[in-house]
């Protein structure tokens, strides 16, 4: 499966995230859904979050939405702003970025992104 099959089959076709990207650690966007852009500059400073969240204390940025930090654990950082949300998951070699939008729910967007990077691990990525 390629990468942008990975995005638009497990995570965009759920119903359950309205964008998503997948990253490599470098801040290179592998793949990601029609319309939603991931600056560098944006990846690695969520990269960098998983080992110093203060830097996400001013906001969690992705495609150019700015998402107010909710929590971080080793494996997964959650933001939200109004009704609309992000989760970005991290595996050895990538992170997955999805959001989800007014209408949808927070948890079923984590659940999913949680999915595929808990099979993106099990793969060796």
């Amino acid at each position: 499966m390629s990468w942008q099959e990975y995005v638009d089959s497990t995570l965009i076709s759920t119903g359950t995230v309205s964008a998503a990207a997948i990253v490599g650690l470098d801040g290179n966007v592998w793949s990601a859904s029609a319309g939603f852009t991931v600056t560098e500059k944006e990846a690695l400073k969520l990269i960098a979050g998983f080992d110093d969240q203060t830097c996400l204390f001013g906001g969690v940025f992705a495609g150019g939405v700015y998402y107010l930090f909710l929590r971080a654990s080793d494996d997964t950082i959650h933001g939200k702003m109004g009704e609309k949300g992000i989760v970005i998951c991290k595996t050895a070699k990538t992170i997955i970025i999805g959001t989800y939008r007014d209408g949808m729910a927070a948890g079923n967007c984590s659940v999913t992104v949680s999915k595929l990077m808990d099979y993106l691990k099990n793969a060796g990525y």
